[in-house]
């Protein structure tokens, strides 16, 4: 095939969906099917020629540089080159112009009328945080002539942090084929002429390795799979049949070049199918499409088959393969490594399980595997294609040819690489541009990759968030933006009015069906007052607080928040600040969990005030049954509030992580806790001497009878001045919550008092009880949690004891039966 490529940052990609068109080209003269009034005004692509490159067997390969600007040609494809990319995945095809090509000498390729496709899709760093976007732009011929007539595509990328670029394309007739490869060395798309072939065979082992346990991840929805993920036999597939794949960017694999490898390996492969489509084996009835890419710290193995083990189990770092496959639905994961996956004593660059979802490849730039059609190839092993006379006892139609027949040798899963044409061994299709037919009828792969396409296509369904039930966790941080400490992909800190998205599902035990997750989110001396936001990811800011801070203030918070795209939340804060988020239950996405929210009539059971003040680094066990938290709770919903501090400290419920962070000099702070349980008691401990209340809202365990529904933030006050006294808001049969809603969560925030004071919220209609949800002193801002239960008229009500106060109340959720 081509001559290597000038840098270790060339690379030839080829991206599109191929399908036939009659064209054969010869110098200075364009053969094949006259242009209809479809084929009229083609996009013209033209450039520069360039030295001939000298291949190793002393042949000359011509180049050609491309003049146009890729956004030129995104733009003559009917799109919006300046756009935008937005920030949700998609997948979409329209018909498209037909294409020209002027080539070396003269020499002028007409390309028909055909099919466009836009794809964007997320790209995950390792802490499986969408770090940015990449789209992509594949046009190819439109056309379905089983006579064999010649194919072409063309591929323009880009990612958020990338302009567009034409980053490949094939064109294969009879007498030649040409490659759009682009140069990363010299920042130009190239056309390059009569590939360079060297002969050699590869074997990449094709032959499924010993089985081995399969770790199959969490929330893993799969057909039936027969050991090792291998598929089982369906039939030929309907029309729109879709295989998602998911690449991973090992160690050495610069991601934006992964991205597009992957990219034209699935679109030469959904080429290769409809090449490959015949009455009874519609292939073409089936397209890939490339649904995420993620880079992950893992290391080659340069040993065959232990990557595809390492892949499929989820080792030596590769776990959060696994973890992204099932976020975005791949049915098949790629790994793109950088060096040969064996090179003694064979040539091997890429493996792929038979019949499975796992591959590996081996990226073009490497010098020893370019032009390979590895992804091609090895996703072919997946679909059950075999080399030209292997043998696989349990899929005994993936052959390509039978032995000694050499006349319909080439195909995508030849063990000859300069044998590698976008087509499967079939007796019914002739290779492209030729009339030559392509297989056998007594063995031809298209058979059963035409069998195992639907199986592939349904092999990972979407992860659906389910259930409402409760499930406790140990404490476990997800995000620490302080350098020495960083956790969950960010060291710096927040700036003034960005969000951030933090992966949560996946992780901290949380699955990915969950619903919600209840977190303690803590800022770390902000630069100014502000506030701190707390919302699904990939919606808007709904306006809302999880939590008010004062400058260079160490302040936690308690909050239940929904999940949103990929399970993330996402955290906006107005001032710069570090963040810190620690984990510590989720609710939905089990089906053993019966732990449901008993509501109880708010209740102070303990409080040190009257008997003694907590010591230094002093731990000590506080019963709850006195509020009626039943034995067998797994959680009591409390308030803490401390008091009369002297030093600055933080209070910490049932785990080594703050629940509650206070200053020293003695004010007042508060914090809601879901409060893990050992039998009726929660365990407490206090790092710096303080006093310490405790005031019990509600438990979670099997004897509760309200579930819960998560919900994006919504500002049900947003602000009423309220003198001492009482004031109610309605927080049930409104704004989506239902009228049999037993509880809400809720945020409750005082603004600026003209006294000290605090602010209870408890069920309209019933006594005020003896707690308080914040405090807040006079001038300042405050907030507080609370899960607070519904009363009369379907609201709660706040009190406020002294001076007058603005109260602001958000709702995060509820709880009904």
């Amino acid at each position: 095939m081509s001559a290597r490529l000038r840098s270790a940052y060339s690379r030839r990609v080829r991206l599109g969906v191929l399908v036939v068109l009659a064209v054969q080209c010869l110098s200075g003269t364009v053969l094949g099917v006259q242009p209809a009034s479809a084929n009229e005004n083609p996009v013209l692509v033209s450039g520069r020629a360039l030295d001939p490159r000298v291949n190793p067997d002393g042949s000359l390969q011509r180049a050609m540089a491309v003049d146009q600007p890729a956004s030129d040609l995104v733009a003559e494809f009917g799109l919006d080159p300046k756009a935008e990319i937005a920030p949700v995945a998609s997948w979409s095809m329209k018909a498209s112009r037909a294409v020209r090509l002027n080539l070396f000498d003269g020499a002028t390729v007409d390309l028909m009328a055909g099919r466009l496709f836009l794809t964007t899709l997320p790209i995950f760093n390792q802490y499986l945080t969408v770090s940015e976007w990449g789209q992509t732009v594949s046009w190819s011929t439109d056309g379905n002539d089983p006579n064999g007539s010649a194919v072409g595509t063309l591929t323009l990328a880009r990612t958020s942090s990338t302009p567009w670029r034409l980053v490949g394309g094939t064109i294969e007739t009879g007498k030649n084929e040409y490659l759009v490869e682009y140069d990363f060395d010299h920042e130009q798309a190239l056309v390059i002429d009569a590939p360079y072939n060297d002969g050699k065979p590869e074997f990449d082992n094709f032959e499924a390795p010993p089985a081995r346990q399969v770790n199959v991840g969490t929330d893993v929805s799969t057909a039936s799979t027969p050991g090792n993920g291998v598929m089982s036999i369906a039939s030929t597939p309907t029309p729109g049949t879709r295989v998602d794949v998911l690449a991973v960017a090992a160690n050495g694999v610069l991601l934006p070049n992964a991205l597009f490898y992957v990219a034209s390996g699935l679109n030469d492969m959904t080429a290769t199918l409809a090449n490959s489509s015949s009455p009874g084996f519609e292939t073409a009835n089936a397209s890939m499409a490339l649904v995420g890419v993620i880079s992950l710290p893992y290391t080659q193995a340069g040993v065959q088959d232990q990557d595809v083990w390492n892949l499929e189990s989820g080792n030596a770092g590769l776990a959060g393969a696994l973890t992204a496959r099932n976020l975005v639905a791949a049915d098949l994961v790629a790994l793109i490594v950088p060096n040969q996956v064996q090179s003694s004593p064979t040539s091997v660059c890429g493996q792929g399980r038979p019949a499975g979802w796992a591959s590996v490849e081996t990226i073009e730039t490497s010098p020893s595997c370019q032009n390979r059609k590895a992804v091609t190839h090895e996703l072919g092993h997946n679909l059950g294609a075999g080399h030209e006379n292997a043998t696989m006892p349990y899929l005994s139609d993936s052959f390509a040819y039978p032995a000694g027949t050499t006349a319909s040798a080439c195909s995508v899963v030849h063990t000859t690489t300069g044998c590698r044409k976008l087509i499967y061994s079939t007796p019914y299709r002739s290779f492209p541009g030729t009339t030559t037919v392509a297989g056998s009828a007594s063995r031809f792969n298209a058979h059963v990759v035409s069998d195992l396409l639907p199986v592939a296509a349904a092999f990972r369904t979407p992860v659906a968030p389910f259930g409402r039930n409760y499930t406790a966790v140990p404490p476990t941080r997800v995000l620490d933006t302080r350098p020495p400490s960083s956790v969950g992909g960010y060291n710096t800190p927040f700036a003034v009015n960005t969000a951030r998205s933090v992966a949560i599902a996946g992780l901290a035990g949380v699955p990915l069906s969950a619903t919600a997750v209840a977190i303690t989110v803590t800022v770390v001396s902000p630069s100014g007052n502000g506030y701190l936001s707390v919302y699904p990811n990939g919606t808007s800011w709904p306006g809302t607080s999880t939590m008010n801070y004062n400058l260079g203030q160490v302040k936690a918070a308690t909050a239940i928040v929904q999940l949103g795209g990929f399970g993330h939340i996402a955290v906006l804060a107005n001032s710069t600040t570090d963040v810190v988020i620690d984990v510590v239950g989720y609710f939905g996405g089990s089906v053993s969990s019966t732990n449901k929210l008993g509501v109880l009539t708010p209740t102070r059971v303990y409080d040190s005030r009257t008997l003694t003040i907590f010591g230094n680094n002093e731990p000590r066990s506080i019963n709850t049954i006195s509020a009626g938290v039943p034995s067998g709770a797994v959680a009591a919903v409390v308030n803490i509030t401390v008091v009369g501090s002297t030093l600055a400290g933080f209070v910490s419920v049932g785990s080594g992580t703050s629940t509650l962070n206070y200053p020293a000099g003695g004010a007042v702070a508060s914090n809601m806790a879901i409060a893990p349980l050992s039998g009726t008691n929660i365990n407490v401990y206090v790092s710096a001497s303080t006093h310490v209340i405790i005031d019990v809202l509600a438990y979670l365990g099997p004897s509760g009878v309200h579930g819960f529904t998560a919900m994006p933030p919504v500002r049900l006050n947003a602000g009423t001045s309220l003198p001492a006294g009482y004031n109610n808001t309605q927080v049930a049969n409104i704004a989506g919550i239902p009228a049999n809603a037993g509880a809400v969560v809720a945020n409750v925030t005082g603004v600026f008092p003209t006294l000290p004071t605090y602010l209870t919220t408890f069920p309209a209609g019933t006594s005020l009880p003896g707690i308080s949800t914040v405090n807040v002193a006079a001038g300042q801002v405050d907030s507080n949690h609370t899960i607070v239960g519904v009363g009369s008229s379907y609201s709660v009500t706040t009190f406020n004891p002294a001076g007058t106060i603005t109260y602001i109340l958000d709702v995060e959720g509820y709880f009904s039966p």
